[in-house]
């Protein structure tokens, strides 16, 4: 006996043995072979067809619940908009709204870093795009404006007819206190495109035509005096199918002479003069193009380090060693380096380790070459390639590779190389000369108090609206180029300038009879809050100070045996509850600092003709005790003299609190 049984679009068949009794049935499962008609009105059209089935069926996409794309997704900040990383929180068909009504709905992620995420959404002119939501940091904000900056300059003035493939700029905003910069939707990068084709090289007509075209990129940038500071494949993407490809990611990107951090470029990529702590320009940028044409030729990185020393002792291995001006000049060269007598010469790793407290491996063999010029007979499998087509690339390779940056060719310079040109190398390639542009050394940092022309970036926005209802459009476009230059030498010169405590207003016969000092004795504080001001950054988050910022004229550390001095006499058998209100940088001290302050700031004799004039912290100190314990005895408020019998003290005021009942 048979049995066939259709559910859930499968097939039961039983079999039942007639002459046996059955103990457990026997399943078989074959999968049923529906149309593709039927297939997709129960999967991609489900909803047309339930409304067909039911006339009253009703299906709103919107309604759906909302799933997060942001990890965590719990809030903390920002009125519950902003996670504990302070990335805007994201959920699916949520509304991206600009000044202008344009509403950005949000579809899917497309990547997430330390500056914020990416985001695909949809216009409501259904159009798709790539949303870049900033973190809600003041760094990264600033450093957005400065994206934005870069951006507009690109794409309106040097490039309006988009020919140098720069990525586009569609719109940029700030809602809920986190920019929001829109670009066109493009397609893989380098790197998952080297993926897909199995780690392995392409081949040089597709080389060469990659590399014009980001150095006609890095040339347009080269004209603009900008620098990318993050070039790497991740960063070069396909816009169509064609191969054509788009410079993105400017989020690192800075003006020449106004160059900010020292920590840049990914380090597979990055340059020499980076590595030591130099000052750099463009040339960082032809460094990091040379090792990605290296990689598409290879099809794995060309210097890959797992550290920075190893990074070095890779590119000192293949190319050339490091001039001793530079080293000597460098940051960082007693990090990577030692002097041995005749020069400096590279730590072994082993020195490195040791000098870092860091277990570091023995650095492992990479490729099968001694130096550049072998990648030539590197085995490829690819047929049919001309070795002297080889040599040209390789001799390109080699002049963006020169560790000293004035010998390195820049873009306009490599652009009219013979491989670039698709023409034989008949002789050496002599480039033109090169226009050299004076560098400033990094200020290091964006936090610092940001000039008084930022406060109208914004525009006109209210303060005190919540950040939900906040929406404005940064003036950006609108300021120089020369602000930004001026705004980053701005940052170095408040970095190292300390900020000084205010005067104070006293007697000018007091000092202190406890420290023999000198009159113009200025004490060194050891709070690290006060030499950090925090910028004031536009937009509604950023209008007051953090709460951490402000600590008192005489920050001091918190010490436990000062606070358990306080309570030392007289609590035997006594329930006597302790000041648990700490604050961060408050003192802590005794009953003196309290009285010191009191009659260095408000205490002057009545009827007295001294004179009051302002004097610095370290002006009081050198008075006769007579007259200090006479200010503090006699002139401090509220201030109880101490009793040399405290035992006698505390029996008079239980006497009086008998009397009283």
């Amino acid at each position: 006996m048979a049995l066939l049984e259709t559910r859930n679009f499968r097939t039961f068949k039983v079999q039942l043995e007639e002459d046996k009794r059955p103990e457990s049935p026997t399943i078989m499962v074959t999968k049923s072979r529906l149309p593709q008609k039927t297939l997709q009105g129960i999967t991609l059209m489900l909803a047309e067809t339930y409304k067909s089935c039911n006339a009253n069926f009703f299906f709103n996409p919107s309604e759906n619940p909302a799933r997060p794309l942001t990890k965590p997704s719990d809030p903390k900040y920002n009125d519950s908009y902003d996670n504990e990383h302070y990335h805007y929180i994201l959920y699916v068909n949520e509304k991206l709204i600009s000044p202008d009504g344009e509403q950005y709905t949000v579809l899917d992620t497309l990547g997430e870093g330390t500056f914020g995420q990416v985001v695909k959404c949809k216009s409501t002119k259904g159009l798709i795009y790539a949303a870049k939501v900033i973190k809600n940091k003041p760094v990264y904000y600033m450093q957005g404006l400065i994206e934005v900056k870069i951006l507009s300059k690109l794409n309106k003035e040097l490039d309006p007819n988009d020919s140098n493939h720069i990525v586009r700029m569609v719109d940029y905003f700030v809602f809920r206190n986190h920019l929001i910069i829109i670009f066109e939707l493009l397609s893989l990068n380098i790197y998952e495109l080297i993926k897909k084709n199995g780690l392995r090289g392409f081949s040089l007509s597709l080389i060469r035509s990659f590399t014009k075209q980001m150095l006609e990129a890095l040339c347009l940038m080269e004209k603009g005096n900008i620098i990318h500071c993050d070039m790497k494949p991740e960063n070069v993407l396909l816009a169509s199918d064609i191969g054509t490809i788009k410079v993105i990611d400017f989020g690192s990107a800075c003006f020449e002479n106004a160059t900010i951090y020292t920590y840049i470029q990914s380090r597979y990529y990055r340059s020499p003069e980076v590595l030591i702590g130099l000052p750099y320009g463009s040339e960082i940028d032809s460094w990091s193009l040379a090792c990605i044409c290296a990689e598409l030729y290879i099809g794995i990185p060309l210097f890959p380090g797992s550290n920075e020393h190893e990074q070095l002792f890779r590119i000192i291995q293949w190319v050339e060693p490091l001039p001793q001006s530079m080293i000597a000049d460098g940051r960082f060269r007693d990090k990577f380096f030692a002097f041995d007598g005749e020069g400096y010469r590279l730590k072994t790793f082993e020195e490195y380790s040791r000098s870092q407290n860091v277990p570091i491996l023995p650095y492992r063999a990479y490729l099968d070459i001694m130096n550049i010029d072998d990648l030539v007979n590197l085995d490829r499998k690819i047929p049919r390639e001309d070795p002297e087509e080889r040599k040209c690339f390789i001799d390109l390779l080699k002049g963006l590779l020169k560790m000293n940056p004035a010998d390195r060719w820049t873009a306009s310079q490599a652009i009219n190389h013979p491989f670039v040109q698709g023409q034989p190398l008949n002789s050496p390639f002599i480039p033109e000369p090169k226009i050299q542009k004076s560098r400033s050394a990094p200020a290091g940092t964006l936090t610092g108090s940001c000039p008084s022309l930022l406060q109208r970036i914004s525009g006109s926005q209210d303060m005190t609206v919540k950040p939900g209802d906040v929406c404005f459009r940064p003036l950006v476009e609108e300021l120089k180029d020369e602000f930004f230059t001026g705004f980053a030498h701005g940052k170095l010169m408040q970095i190292k300038q300390v900020p000084q405590p205010p005067p104070i207003i006293m007697n000018i016969n007091w000092t202190n009879p406890f420290v023999s000092e000198p009159v113009d004795y200025q004490p060194r504080y050891t709070n690290k809050n006060q030499f950090r001001p925090m910028p004031d950054i536009v937009g509604p988050r950023y209008y007051r100070p953090h709460s951490c910022e402000d600590h008192g004229q005489f920050p001091r550390p918190f010490s436990p045996s000062i606070e358990k001095s306080k309570y030392k006499n007289n609590t035997k058998g006594k329930n006597i509850k302790k000041n648990t209100n700490y604050h961060k940088g408050k003192s802590h001290s005794t009953k003196f600092d309290d009285i010191t302050r009191k009659a260095m700031v408000e205490q002057i004799r009545p009827h007295s003709i001294d004179e009051k004039k302002i004097i610095p912290p370290g002006g009081f100190l050198s008075q006769p005790l007579k007259d200090f314990k006479t200010i503090i005895d006699k002139k401090v408020c509220n201030v109880r003299a101490v009793d040399p019998d405290p035992s006698g003290f505390l029996n008079k005021v239980k006497k009086e609190a008998s009397q009283q009942k």
